[in-house]
């Protein structure tokens, strides 16, 4: 289990940090189930509306998500690990 957004809590924090300024669309992976579902409902509780996020559950290394994207902020947090955030202005 090597790229993974864990709770989404970083995540969130990004979106609340630049919202006042930029469209955000979150894009991420978890291979774990019960993380990948503890992190799409916290985008939920958040008010992150369903269509400004695609958290996708799959391994990383062997099925790689979201490949078609060209993302505007790329987060890097581990070994890697990269969270996509796709920021449009208003």
């Amino acid at each position: 289990m090597i790229q993974r957004v864990g709770s989404g809590s970083l995540l969130l924090r990004v979106k609340r940090e630049a919202a006042q300024d930029y469209k955000i669309k979150i894009y991420g992976q978890e291979l774990n189930r019960t993380t990948y579902n503890l992190a799409r409902m916290n985008m939920i509780l958040h008010d992150v509306h369903y269509a400004d996020f695609d958290i996708r559950q799959e391994n990383t290394l062997e099925h790689p998500q979201h490949r078609d994207l060209r993302l505007m902020l790329l987060l890097p947090i581990r070994r890697f690990l990269h969270i996509g955030v796709r920021i449009r202005c208003l």
